[in-house]
């Protein structure tokens, strides 16, 4: 199978973190097997990105940033917010495509909709990377994210990275199908949740807890509809 890669990447400074994904694969992937769509804060550039995913052919379509159960959110930066970048009037665009959606319930997105015609996805559940949409959620539960500090919440963000990272290089250089990938990503997850219970494992319960809801709720989705 060859897992050609188109991903789409909106420019928000809480997603930079990120990059580090793109530079990995820059690096540990021929180039030829990859192409990278930054999507600026205007209007135009995410017009520019619709049509190059709807575009892609055979290319399986990655995004990485933000999102909810209705949509995927665009770019966010000097005063310019797209939040309605991809929803699910939007999402023919991957009609018999196979995507993998980086983002806040981006699982529950992909079941709402099958209707749109992917053919194979996965999708994540809860990934708390953004110190607002924390705040925000303790403001409606106080034990929302109990004991996730600023400083395991980075630690987070790291963890996500090399598990996208490396799954990636692999899904790419070995020919994979999404649902190993899908597997790579628990295996992965797994084991990182195995060394922070054998290193500090008190203080590093909440990073534990975090991920093992990721691993949980990360989902392959091959679609009939």
């Amino acid at each position: 199978m060859n897992n050609k890669v188109l991903i789409l990447f909106p420019m928000d400074a809480t997603t930079d973190f990120l990059e580090e994904v793109t530079s990995y694969l820059s690096a540990n992937v021929n180039s030829s097997q990859f192409s990278l769509v930054r999507i600026e804060a205007n209007d135009e550039a995410h017009e520019k990105a619709l049509k190059k995913a709807a575009e892609a052919g055979n290319e399986l379509v990655l995004f990485l940033g933000h999102g909810s159960f209705s949509a995927l959110y665009g770019s966010e930066k000097d005063g310019y917010n797209n939040e309605d970048f991809i929803t699910l009037r939007k999402f023919q665009v991957f009609r018999k495509k196979r995507v993998i959606l980086v983002s806040c319930e981006s699982r529950k997105l992909l079941k709402k909709a099958k209707a749109a015609g992917y053919s194979e996805a996965v999708g994540f559940g809860d990934l708390p990377t953004d110190p607002r949409d924390i705040g925000s959620a303790r403001e409606l539960d106080v034990n929302a994210y109990k004991g996730l500090s600023d400083e395991l919440v980075e630690k987070f963000k790291n963890a996500l990275v090399e598990i996208i990272k490396y799954s990636l290089t692999d899904f790419i250089n070995n020919a994979l199908s999404l649902s190993q990938f899908c597997d790579l990503i628990i295996l992965r997850t797994n084991k990182r949740i195995a060394r922070y219970y054998t290193s500090d494992r008190v203080a590093n319960a909440p990073l534990s807890n975090a991920l093992l809801r990721m691993k949980e709720e990360v989902l392959f989705i091959k679609n009939n509809s």
